[in-house]
């Protein structure tokens, strides 16, 4: 960790817990490297970095708003020190700008979506989420019919990622005021620019590169992805993006079929799930009730009775028919196997 995320970590801490900063300042002494001893030695920096963490827990006390809990998340998590992939680090930070967009702690989204923002294959999207719920940066706050889920950030999981949103809190508050002059609040925001994931040049670890060196960061991954993040950060910005704006609106039409497609086929369930109900409906009325049968015989009766008034109807969905109808039978009292069993022989072809 650097020292002066160090310094202000331990501040934090200290004048949380009511100490004063001259005792704050010799435990850091005592405990800290020969960096943290220079830097404390400069009484300038020593205040700045004081009066950085009093302002911090001003406003953790005076409660923080959603928003600022998602530019906190971006921030310690994508230019922290973590062990995260450069891939992962650009789909937190997408959640975590939805979330300030919206306002909302919650994100509804689907992993097409995502791809389609981000210029990223749907497997990589999927992965990638992945692996940010199962290490605890995200949570899956509800589960929704289809593709989309609601995600929820989860709190900065490492003491480097903590540190590292304390040290750049100017760009916490750039992020969340919109403050274009900024430079790494800027840099942090183009995540969906067509420039990074729709380039054949560029990439997000160029994004990622320009973040961290405008922060002052250090880059958190190894020196060949470095490498070649600073070799495509060269490459002619012009034709760059005009290359990556028609690649995205390409992938923006292929998503808007997909989600078109999608959208008929649920209306297509629901409307079979309808005519099944009606089917199964008629059939009761034609065959009678077959809640008032409980003798095996005559149920029997009734199957062979329904059996062959299904035959004469119209055009129905078997599969629909066949497992509504075990559900009806089922709630007319009959065993569940029973029930099933009915259901397939009502509807097995003639």
């Amino acid at each position: 960790m650097r020292a002066d995320a160090y310094v202000l970590a331990g501040l934090v801490r200290g004048l949380s817990m009511g100490l004063d900063a001259f005792t704050i300042r010799k435990q850091l002494v005592r405990h800290g490297n020969r960096d943290v001893h220079n830097l404390l030695s400069n009484r300038a920096t020593m205040q700045a970095l004081t009066d950085k963490a009093r302002l911090h827990i001003t406003r953790s006390q005076a409660g923080v708003s959603d928003r600022v809990r998602a530019a906190r998340a971006l921030v310690g998590v994508v230019l922290g020190p973590g062990r995260l992939g450069v891939t992962d680090r650009a789909v937190l930070a997408h959640l975590a700008l939805a979330s300030m967009t919206s306002g909302w702690a919650t994100i509804q989204t689907s992993r097409d979506t995502v791809a389609y923002e981000l210029g990223l294959p749907v497997p990589t999207v999927r992965d990638s989420l992945r692996r940010l719920v199962e290490r605890g940066y995200v949570r899956v706050h509800a589960q929704r019919q289809g593709h989309a889920h609601v995600y929820k950030l989860g709190l900065l999981r490492s003491a480097g990622d903590r540190a590292t949103a304390l040290l750049l809190d100017e760009v916490v508050t750039a992020l969340v005021d919109g403050d274009d002059s900024n430079r790494v609040a800027k840099i942090l925001r183009s995540v969906d620019s067509p420039r990074w994931g729709y380039s054949a040049v560029q990439g997000h670890a160029s994004w990622l590169y320009l973040a961290t060196d405008a922060a002052g960061q250090e880059w958190p991954l190894g020196p060949r992805s470095k490498r070649r993040a600073t070799e495509s950060v060269g490459a002619p910005v012009a034709s760059v993006i005009n290359d990556a704006i028609n690649r995205k609106a390409a992938a923006r039409e292929e998503l808007a079929n997909r989600q078109q497609g999608r959208m008929e086929g649920v209306e297509q369930a629901r409307l079979n799930r309808t005519e099944a109900l009606a089917t199964v409906d008629w059939l009761v009325d034609r065959t009678g009730n077959p809640k008032l049968l409980i003798e095996p015989g005559e149920r029997m009766q009734w199957v062979r009775a329904a059996r062959a008034q299904l035959g004469s109807g119209g055009g129905w969905d078997r599969g629909q028919v066949r497992a509504t109808l075990a559900r009806r039978l089922a709630m007319c009292g009959w065993p569940e196997k029973a029930a099933r069993s009915a259901a397939q022989a009502v509807t097995k072809e003639q």
